[in-house]
């Protein structure tokens, strides 16, 4: 079915005097009197009058503001949701890029201080090898030394059996003589 735009009825104006039906219904139901109070005064008003003004100030106001108004109004809080949820988003983003490098940071210094460990344990043991030649090196040498000494004593020992010995030919030759 074809839309008529030049109708009199279209679904906002069946709406509108729906309502205003529905509000005239509702005020001659309460014809009693109701007290207003505003600031320092206070006044006794047919429930009815204040039932039609409240009406028509809505009225007047939703004809000041265009459909155009609000438009404008949620196009800008949408931008303003926009840039806030970005700049959300982007800090967001930094956070998490903060926490990744506070998490690489521990690693790597977990990372050195197992490397730390591990260079301490070489030195260490490094130590440790060097003392045990040293040691044995030590050792070797007293060996050695023990040996010469030994040695020395053996030549010591001949040589004096040998001056001994020489000593003895030499008296038999002058004797001889």
């Amino acid at each position: 079915m074809k839309k008529n735009e030049n109708s009199f009825f279209t679904v906002k104006r069946v709406i509108a005097i729906i309502v205003i039906v529905l509000v005239a219904i509702f005020a001659f139901q309460n014809l009693n009197t109701a007290e207003l109070s505003l600031l320092f005064f206070s006044i006794k008003v047919p429930l009815i009058l204040l039932i039609l003004i409240m009406l028509a100030l809505g009225v007047f106001v939703g004809w000041t503001f265009e459909r155009s108004d609000f438009d404008k109004l949620v196009v800008n809080l949408e931008d303003e949701t926009r840039k806030e949820l970005s700049d959300l988003q982007a800090q967001l983003k930094a956070n998490k890029e903060a926490k990744e490098l506070k998490d690489k940071t521990k690693s790597a210094e977990d990372k050195a201080e197992e490397v730390k460990e591990a260079a301490k344990e070489k030195a260490n043991d490094a130590v440790d090898a060097t003392k045990e030649v040293a040691d044995k090196a030590t050792d070797k040498v007293d060996d050695i030394s023990d040996d010469v000494k030994d040695k020395a004593s053996d030549v010591k020992d001949a040589a004096n059996e040998t001056a001994e010995n020489v000593q003895d030919k030499a008296s038999d030759v002058i004797s001889e003589d």
